[in-house]
């Protein structure tokens, strides 16, 4: 048995170990993407940012903004700051039909394009989400995932040594190369199980998540678009009417439809932080009226599921030390995935003359 699983764990790592070295260094990267990008010069002072009198102005004016300077460009969503200094980000469809991001800071009256920094992050976000192959790319991110999970679980079955002598299979001695290798592995992974098996499990639902949810009877209210004849309300008007739905919160993002009109707000409950799950509302933007509302602490069981699967696999809804936790995690898996194909190459180097000897006997 214990060789059937060897054989398992071996052919799972040798046949995924690329795919999850290029998923542990693209993950390690986006960890700290926003830092990066602050230090790059997407975030200035605070000091430097006069202050809007609302929330409902900023939109307005980062609205008024894209239209007057990108005409042809569609706004789809706005993201609001998430920090001090930080710009709005308009994600939009651009004149060619293609994906695009504006930096946009209503206070200084400045549109701006992603800089050089913000377009390499990006191009390694799409690179991690699916391969840069759309909807196949991810499918494909998510077999993956599983196979990730095999490898996990037969590793354990493999290398667990049991509670009492737990402590001393975590210690790695450097008197034989192949030896240190193989106790780096086995340590490494050991000490790292439960991140690597989160980061793994929540990959897997964050892309199969919306083809699992009408089975389990998860529904997203419609979205209203206005209608041919139909006068939508103001985006501040229609912002402030959201607000006052769900008091106490922040605004996470607005998602608009053709024209952009708002109908939909997406908030973030700052006791939570930034990643946990989402409240949302859904707004009529003819009449103003609340279509549809989902609390974070209203959801089902199987809704706040899905809903934490993405702050978990961002930061494990921990802030900076999750941050760590998940930095940590992919710097593990870049490690397995180094020392499992050496080791594997060092056994089969080992074995290779005992295999043409055995041969050479059988021919005589």
């Amino acid at each position: 048995m214990q060789k059937k699983v060897f054989t398992v764990h071996k052919w799972v790592g040798l046949s995924a170990a690329a795919f999850l070295l290029l998923q542990a260094v693209t993950g390690l990267a986006l960890v700290y993407r926003a830092d990066i990008l602050h230090m790059a010069g997407a975030g200035i002072s605070v000091a430097e940012v006069p202050v809007l009198e609302s929330e409902e102005r900023a939109l307005e004016t980062t609205i008024d903004l894209i239209a007057n300077q990108y005409p042809k460009w569609s706004v789809r969503r706005i993201d609001f700051p998430a920090s001090p200094g930080a710009p709005y980000v308009g994600r939009m469809i651009t004149d060619t039909g293609a994906a695009g991001f504006l930096m946009v800071r209503p206070e200084l009256g400045t549109v701006s394009e992603q800089n050089f920094a913000d377009r390499a992050l990006q191009f390694v976000f799409d690179l991690h989400v699916d391969l840069l192959a759309g909807q196949a790319g991810a499918y494909f991110i998510g077999i993956m995932g599983i196979i990730l999970v095999v490898g996990i679980v037969t590793g354990i079955i493999i290398a667990w040594p049991g509670f009492k002598r737990l402590k001393r299979s975590l210690k790695v001695t450097f008197k034989n190369t192949t030896r240190t290798l193989f106790e780096l592995h086995r340590s490494a992974g050991m000490v790292s199980l439960v991140v690597i098996f989160l980061l793994a499990f929540t990959g897997i639902f964050l892309i199969f998540g919306s083809k699992i949810k009408p089975f389990l009877g998860v529904t997203s209210p419609k979205a209203i678009a206005v209608q041919e004849g139909e006068v939508a309300l103001p985006n501040a008007q229609l912002l402030k009417l959201a607000k006052e739905a769900i008091p106490f919160a922040k605004v996470r993002n607005v998602r608009f439809t053709s024209g952009a009109v708002l109908n939909r707000v997406v908030f973030y409950h700052s006791t939570l932080g930034a990643t946990a799950p989402a409240s949302q509302v859904w707004i009529n933007p003819v009449t103003g009226a609340v279509t549809a509302q989902k609390q974070a602490s209203d959801m089902s069981f199987v809704e706040a599921f899905f809903a934490w699967m993405y702050p978990l696999h961002v930061d494990f809804a921990l802030g900076r030390f999750g941050q760590l936790l998940s930095f940590l995690g992919g710097l593990v898996i870049t490690l397995l995935t180094i020392t499992g194909p050496i080791l594997w190459w060092r056994r089969y180097q080992i074995r290779k003359p005992k295999v043409h000897r055995a041969k050479g006997a059988g021919n005589a």
